[in-house]
């Protein structure tokens, strides 16, 4: 920079020179000034930057050199004022060098975490040492009065501590338990006496077996609409109501047995007696006529229950309340008599213990044709 600064004032000396010499004496010619005079100079070189081209640029009143020197035409010099000094040339600005670049920074590699080291398993603590149990001393014996006041004791803390819900009886049906259906060919030696609805039965079973030959095997029916047990323990009587067999004709009971071979007696009697003669004398009447029955033959009896009755026409005596009671009655008289129960009814009630209307054909006492099938599939699931 130092060394700039003092080019550029020695090229200022040449020039206030050079201005200076162009004043000539008169003696002096034009060219003879110009030819003395070598105008020409090097411009300053001034410090550029790594790789910037330097700019050449004239300077004011020099002229750039060139190939060929080139004279001027002299002009005549009038008396001019004298020329101003020219103004300091602005020192040029100093180039600065580019800062070096700082290289990148090399990312460093990720540290590798060291993988967790396995903590020792703990090492198993020596068993302790059983400590010997003292063997306890034998208990004096109780005597059996200590022994149920222990006992007693024991059952009071029981009720007081947990007292147990009072489980409800369920009630268990009466009479032959289910079982898997029989064939119809298990009806073949079987005889059914019975009042109205018997008879209804019978009908329905004639009616099956045009279509179904074997419809309840070669069961017989021995019954009469109004039929009840006071009838039955009455000698044949043309006053009186006699049951019917299939032919047609009125028989006394135990005659037509004692004539006719049957395996199985299905009964099924009470509905015209509860009416009359109330629950109790209706019940010895049943028994008496199974005892007849009974020494006339060996064959399994089957004590029927007598069907429910429709909710809006039950009598005074004649009423579902007393039909259950007839029932139950004859459930336990059918032990001592060695009878068979079925619990037909059980199958033909609502939830409230009344006869359905789908099951009534006049909402009284007498079953409809729906009633049959499940009369008839009870009889084959509860069987011995």
């Amino acid at each position: 920079m130092n060394k700039t600064r003092l080019k550029a004032f020695f090229v200022l000396l040449i020039f206030i020179f050079a201005t200076a010499c162009s004043q000539t004496p008169s003696h002096f010619t034009e060219t003879d000034a110009y030819a003395s005079v070598d105008y020409s100079f090097e411009p300053a070189e001034t410090e550029s930057a790594p790789g910037v081209k330097p700019d050449r640029t004239e300077k004011p009143g020099i002229m750039a050199n060139e190939e060929t020197d080139v004279t001027p035409e002299p002009t005549a010099t009038p008396d001019a004022t004298p020329t101003p000094e020219p103004a300091d040339t602005p020192e040029p600005v100093e180039t600065q060098e580019p800062a070096d670049t700082p290289e990148p920074t090399k990312t460093p590699e990720p540290v590798k975490t060291p993988k967790p080291t396995k903590t020792p398993k703990p090492s198993k603590s020596p068993k302790p040492t059983e400590t010997p149990t003292a063997t306890p001393s034998p208990k004096p014996e109780s005597t059996p009065a200590q022994a149920d006041a222990e006992s007693g004791q024991k059952s009071d803390k029981k009720e007081k501590s947990s007292p147990e819900p009072e489980k409800k009886e369920s009630k268990k049906p009466m009479g032959v338990p289910e079982s898997s259906p029989v064939k119809m060919s298990f009806f073949d030696d079987a005889l059914f006496i019975g009042d109205s609805n018997t008879w209804r039965l019978k009908n329905f079973v004639n009616n099956k077996r045009k279509s179904d030959k074997n419809y309840m095997g070669k069961a017989s029916f021995l019954c009469e609409i109004g039929f009840g047990l006071h009838h039955a323990l009455k000698p044949l009587d043309k006053t009186s109501i006699s049951v019917k067999c299939d032919k047609g004709q009125e028989w006394e009971i135990v005659e037509y047995i004692k004539q006719n071979n049957y395996g199985k007696i299905y009964i099924m009697l009470g509905t015209n007696d509860i009416g009359l003669h109330g629950v109790d004398k209706s019940v010895n009447n049943y028994v008496k006529l199974i005892k007849k029955i009974k020494a006339v033959t060996d064959a399994d009896i089957y004590i029927q229950s007598v069907p429910p009755m429709g909710k809006h026409k039950q009598k005074k005596v004649l009423n579902n309340k007393n039909i259950d009671q007839f029932n139950k009655k004859m459930y336990e008289q059918s032990k001592s008599l060695n009878c068979y129960y079925l619990d037909v009814a059980s199958c033909l009630k609502d939830s409230e213990g009344n006869l359905p209307s789908k099951y009534s054909s006049d909402q009284y006492v007498h079953l409809s044709n729906a009633a049959f099938p499940l009369w008839v599939d009870y009889l084959r699931k509860h069987t011995k």
